[in-house]
């Protein structure tokens, strides 16, 4: 029972990988919310993505230029994690953004 309710937890979370250590902001909800609009449009969601929670893996922090952990974001509606997972899909799971290359 337990393994089930630890997988129904983690149904609505999305990682993105590849994003620096620095970023993110003080408020890390409406920044990722921000993101994905950003790189995905618009468009793409029937209602605004509501991330409630976001935050980084619980791997050490890598040195300085060392490869950064990836963010956890935990979506309010599974149907918009199948969203995003299908449009990166179709895209190629790989998105340029900015000085980085953002994966999900």
């Amino acid at each position: 029972k337990l393994a089930d309710l630890e997988g129904h937890n983690r149904r609505h979370n999305v990682r993105i990988v590849g994003l620096p250590e620095n970023f993110g902001g003080p408020r890390p909800t409406v920044f990722y919310f921000e993101l994905l609009v950003e790189v995905f449009g618009g468009g793409t969601f029937s209602s605004p993505p509501e991330v409630d929670r976001a935050n980084r893996t619980a791997a050490p922090k890598p040195p300085l230029g060392g490869r950064p952990r990836p963010v956890l974001l935990c979506l309010h509606r599974y149907q918009v994690k199948d969203v995003i997972i299908c449009e990166a899909c179709r895209r190629g799971g790989s998105f340029l953004q900015g000085p980085f290359d953002l994966h999900l």
